[in-house]
């Protein structure tokens, strides 16, 4: 009886632990996505000898609008400005 109980406490854990969901990490945060594009901005600044730079107080607005752009389109928007 003690055996059967604790074969079904076992299978009711595994049962739970499938049921509940598993996030998988769902991308950058917005400060990792601000570095990232510091980064492609200081190479295309070194590059050309520009000075592009994320302005603190527009950070949610050059997130929003680089949305969807990989870091390479990125920088090809940057050259081509």
């Amino acid at each position: 009886m003690l055996k059967n109980l604790s074969k079904l406490l076992v299978a009711c854990v595994l049962m739970l632990s499938f049921a509940v969901p598993a996030y998988a990490n769902e991308g950058e945060t917005a400060d990792q996505r601000l570095a990232s594009l510091q980064e492609v901005m200081d190479e295309v600044n070194a590059e050309l000898g520009s000075t592009y730079y994320i302005p603190e107080e527009n950070q949610e607005k050059v997130i929003n609008n680089l949305e969807g752009m990989s870091l390479k389109e990125v920088e090809n928007y940057l050259i081509e400005q």
